[in-house]
């Protein structure tokens, strides 16, 4: 009562009243895709760390996928390792040929064998040639299709990590936007948040005093 009785009516020189209002830089936190919220783990007005979880959403489809595509995986390397055998196989295949139609060649050239034994030792030998190139081709192919496997897989692991959102920085929960059950598409919000590390004020001056301001002064609130 006796400040408001005495203070007085005026303000020193230099010192003006205004009004303003403090703000911080709000960050939305979406979903990467769509489906149903499993889990809000922060309320309103929560500090929260970088790294900290937010939200997770239902995950049990991926987790079903993640599993087939582990067997995917497994099934191409089985698939590679009968290849491999395949191509040893007909690489002894075609070194039996290989001297089979040596042979052939030099008891035709001293007239021991017939033309047509000579020419089965050579179709013999393009035979095991042919089944070679074939067991390499189908060797690259299920090593191609592990790598597909296994980037399927990956893939899965990306959308499995998208499933628990978390906070990208410091700060604190502004809104909570979503509740458990909720299905949201993707990019849906689901918080908001404001950014404690860029915190500032915008400030209203009278007419009368902005002419007065010049580039560069400074300001202190008290």
């Amino acid at each position: 009562i006796g400040w408001s009785k005495f203070k007085p009516n005026y303000l020193p020189e230099g010192i003006i009243s205004t009004n303003g209002r403090i703000e911080a830089k709000q960050i939305e936190i979406a979903s990467k895709t769509s489906g149903r919220i499993s889990d809000v783990q922060v309320h309103e007005g929560q500090m929260v760390q970088a790294g900290n979880v937010l939200v997770t959403m239902d995950n049990q489809q991926l987790l079903a996928q993640k599993l087939e595509a582990k067997f995917g995986v497994e099934q191409a390397e089985l698939a590679a390792e009968e290849a491999e055998a395949g191509v040893s196989l007909r690489e002894s295949e075609l070194a039996l040929a290989t001297s089979e139609l040596k042979r052939a060649k030099t008891m035709y050239q001293q007239h021991v064998i017939s033309q047509e034994k000579y020419d089965q030792a050579q179709a013999q030998f393009n035979s095991a040639t042919a089944a070679l190139r074939l067991a390499n081709a189908t060797t690259k192919r299920s090593h191609a299709s592990i790598n597909a496997a296994k980037a399927n897989l990956q893939q899965l692991d990306s959308l499995l990590e998208d499933t628990t959102i978390r906070t990208p920085i410091t700060g604190r929960v502004q809104y909570q936007l979503v509740q458990p059950g909720e299905v949201i598409a993707a990019g849906g919000r689901v918080i908001t948040l404001l950014d404690v590390s860029d915190v500032y004020m915008t400030v209203f001056l009278p007419a009368t005093h902005v002419g007065k301001l010049t580039i560069n002064d400074e300001a202190r609130l008290i």
